[in-house]
């Protein structure tokens, strides 16, 4: 056996030499029919939008995405209202700002969330067609070789669990946020009942991340409706920009690795060919389809590399 692999690894060496094979990595959008399915459900992706975002077909306004366009005036305006919400911290404003260290950290969290997620929704945007591109990875043809294309029903089975991970996550994630914008409805009333603190000025009503806005108590409470509305968009969009990226790249990688596993039993299968001279099937496997389904392998492996 280890003189037959021998042989068809030299051929396959001098084959790569003087013939040049082109591998075209398509993604569902160029491919119709069976091509098009995709291993694993999208309705949490374009629940979200991230599925619109990248998606060539998406409505365009002066030639971009609608959907890109709406995340880049998000992003400009939460990184507008997070600077605004720093400056509490440096104004000479004499207030009442609960400080302990609940809150400290609590605001901390949310900088930091709202920065990478901002960080990772502008790499989604800006490498829109490279994302598009990557989604192919989990198409159920994306391997040509026929031990590979054997084993589709492993694919569907890893992408449905999957899908079911996503679900749970996307669930997890409204609620807890649910939970932080309903708190402050519910807290409120213990600040309700003194009109002033001690030392003077006015209690802050609680909020959902409680910023440090350089505006007086009185002026804060008189608009909280408004200062509300705004962290809670604030939260939101820092969960969504985290769990958008990390939807996409979980998926990637979890889906490459498949296919490197679907390539591994496609090996495994060649090997007992080459040792016992058939396939799966029992048909004879003479020199040369060993040959080719070996190039064939190669070549799988070098769609997955591109």
């Amino acid at each position: 056996m280890i003189k037959k692999y021998t042989k068809f690894v030299k051929y396959c060496d001098a084959a790569c030499k003087t013939t040049t094979t082109t591998t075209t990595t398509t993604t569902g959008h160029d491919m119709p029919g069976e091509e098009n399915r995709l291993a694993i459900d999208l309705t949490v992706f374009k629940l979200i939008g991230m599925y619109q975002m990248v998606d060539p077909d998406s409505p365009k306004v002066c030639g971009r995405n609608v959907y890109a366009s709406v995340n880049v005036a998000l992003i400009v305006c939460t990184t507008a209202m997070t600077v605004l919400s720093t400056c509490g911290f440096f104004s000479g404003v004499r207030d009442t700002f609960r400080n302990n260290d609940f809150d400290v950290v609590l605001i901390l969290f949310y900088y930091a969330c709202i920065g990478v997620g901002n960080y990772k929704t502008t790499v989604l945007v800006l490498n829109a067609a490279e994302v598009w591109t990557l989604f192919g990875v989990a198409r159920v043809s994306f391997l040509g070789n026929r031990y590979c294309t054997g084993n589709r029903r492993r694919m569907a089975d890893r992408g449905a669990s999957l899908s079911r991970f996503f679900a749970w996550y996307l669930a997890l994630i409204v609620v807890t946020l649910t939970s932080y914008a309903i708190i402050p409805l519910v807290t409120n009333h213990r600040y309700a009942g003194p009109t002033s603190a001690p030392g003077g000025g006015a209690y802050r009503k609680s909020n959902v991340i409680n910023l440090r806005y350089p505006f007086a108590a009185d002026t804060y409470n008189t608009y909280y409706p408004a200062f509300y509305a705004m962290e809670c968009a604030l939260a939101f969009y820092a969960g969504y920009g985290t769990f958008a990226f990390d939807l996409f790249a979980l998926t990637t990688m979890y889906f490459v690795s498949v296919q490197y596993e679907l390539l591994a039993s496609a090996f495994r299968a060649l090997e007992r060919g080459a040792d016992t001279g058939t396939v799966d099937d029992c048909s004879l496997l003479n020199e040369e389809e060993l040959q080719e389904h070996l190039l064939s392998l190669i070549s799988d492996c070098q769609t997955i590399y591109k």
